[in-house]
């Protein structure tokens, strides 16, 4: 068996796919002459085609009206959280302090005991802050992502 293009002819094996001197698929006929091609690209009668409208109900910001609000909830949230966070971190270390010396003066070694205490609560309060703030935000990027897509789609229509 030969590379059935007449320009190649190399020989193949019997279970080749590809001629191993020009590269071209074995089971395919050989193409067209120019003079075949070039009838057949003649330019035809077309039906101009409308490109189809967009399907869904409402603009864009109306689109996902429940998404965008968990997402300002999400953030709402978080930078309640927070807020919450740094006022505990600071109760938790003023009552700390009272509670370790209450005859006195706390002493130094004191607010160094009570920062462990209330830098937890702080870093605590500040992953969850963060956790959910960025969750709000990845619903808000991909929502972008969606309609910065649909706004593509529309300008290549119109093209």
């Amino acid at each position: 068996m030969n590379c059935p293009y007449s320009d190649c002819g190399a020989p193949l094996d019997a279970v080749s796919q590809f001629c191993p001197i020009c590269g071209r698929p074995v089971n395919v006929r050989e193409p067209a002459r120019k003079e075949e091609t070039a009838a057949a690209n003649e330019p035809r009668a077309t039906i101009p085609v409308k490109p189809r409208p967009m399907t869904g109900v409402g603009t864009l910001e109306s689109r996902y009206r429940a998404l965008r609000t968990i997402a300002g909830v999400y953030q709402a949230v978080a930078i309640l959280i927070l807020i919450v966070a740094v006022i505990g971190a600071l109760v938790v270390f003023l009552t700390s302090t009272d509670l370790m010396s209450p005859f006195g003066q706390p002493s130094p070694r004191d607010y160094l005991i009570a920062l462990v205490p209330a830098g937890s609560a702080l870093v605590t309060g500040l992953l969850i802050f963060l956790v959910l703030y960025a969750g709000g935000e990845a619903i808000q990027v991909i929502i972008d992502i969606e309609e910065n897509t649909r706004a593509t789609r529309r300008l290549l229509e119109q093209r």
